[in-house]
């Protein structure tokens, strides 16, 4: 069927993308008595992240909590190497039992960091960061008080608590920095 025979005019897509959608100043709808355009709303801004409120000083200190957090949690790693001999004089530990416990604290970070970070993001990294904190303070206290009795085995568990809490701060301190 032609074009000429339904009645429809001829149009090549080159003068369909030339035709303009602007309307001249006369044809454009008159605004008066309507209200203003609404302030955007407050929530997240440009890439989903949540717009940041509050005074500069607050930047600086979320920036300095997050960073010491990640700083002692990777400390935290290697500390125990430096008092290896003292944990074996002091705790009457063998070298096998000190070994475990250099390196419970670091198979649980690798174990347990991608569930962390999941975690973070379902209740709140903020939230996960302050309870990751008080898992590696209650775990660093009670590290220190590792009872010369049992050689260094509950040491093993302290640690294993510590990289718990040293989880929930590596997984979720570079988030709360970068909102």
């Amino acid at each position: 069927m032609d074009s000429s025979e339904s009645g429809k005019p001829e149009t090549s897509s080159e003068e369909f993308h030339s035709v303009s959608l602007e309307l001249k100043p006369s044809e454009q709808p008159s605004t008066a008595g309507a209200a203003p355009p609404a302030p955007p709303a407050p929530g997240p801004a440009k890439g989903g992240m949540p717009t940041p409120t509050g005074k500069p000083y607050e930047r600086w200190v979320i920036l300095v909590v997050g960073c010491l957090g990640g700083l002692l949690a990777s400390i935290q790693s290697s500390a125990l190497v430096i008092a290896f001999p003292k944990l074996v004089a002091e705790l009457g530990a063998s070298i096998d039992t000190i070994m475990w416990v250099l390196l419970s604290f670091l198979l649980v970070v690798a174990a347990v960091v991608p569930i962390t970070g999941k975690l973070g993001d379902m209740f709140g990294q903020q939230f996960l960061f302050n309870v990751g904190f008080m898992f590696f303070t209650i775990a660093s206290l009670l590290s220190g008080f590792a009872q010369e009795s049992l050689h260094g085995t509950d040491l093993i568990g302290y640690r294993c608590i510590q990289g718990i809490g040293a989880t929930f701060l590596f997984s979720n301190s570079v988030a709360i920095i970068t909102k």
